[in-house]
């Protein structure tokens, strides 16, 4: 009997040590649910605070993008800029500067530079005689003979 006795003992110290994690357990559940508000429930202000979030998350969201097209836009002028006083400079024109990529106003007038002996004007070809007409040519006799076998006189 003394045997049964040890033996009860250990079960029912057992079985309360069993027992109590599924109490802590419901217990923590239990405050997580008074802790989490319900979605759809407002506060007690009457104010729902999770719509008033998103709709500044949107705006917040629009705003950089507006942000971003204008630093575009300010970036694009600062470039035409660029192209325009470059081409003064170096000669090149501003249509050929445009289709160069270049971060800086210094990288786009060093390719500039690279290129300018192309658009010089002393670098076009020369054509003797460009625009002068050929002057009479000196009677031939043979040219006279031809012209008269034909029928036409001078």
């Amino acid at each position: 009997m003394a045997d049964k006795s040890k033996e009860t003992e250990e079960l029912e110290e057992t079985e309360p040590a069993a027992e109590e994690p599924e109490a802590d357990e419901s217990k923590e559940t239990e405050e997580l649910e008074e802790t989490e508000p319900a979605a759809e429930e407002p506060e007690a202000d009457g104010v729902d605070w999770k719509a008033l979030a998103r709709k500044w998350e949107r705006q917040a969201k629009a705003n950089a993008k507006k942000a971003a097209e204008a630093d575009a836009l300010k970036a694009e002028k600062a470039r035409a800029g660029w192209v325009a006083s470059v081409a003064k400079e170096t000669g090149v024109p501003a249509d050929v500067l445009r289709q160069f990529s270049a971060d800086s106003e210094d990288d786009l007038k060093a390719k500039a530079e690279a290129v300018a002996e192309h658009f010089k004007k002393d670098a076009l070809p020369v054509v003797p005689g460009d625009g002068k007409q050929p002057k009479e040519a000196a009677a031939d006799d043979k040219r006279s003979f031809v012209r008269q076998l034909m029928g036409k006189e001078d």
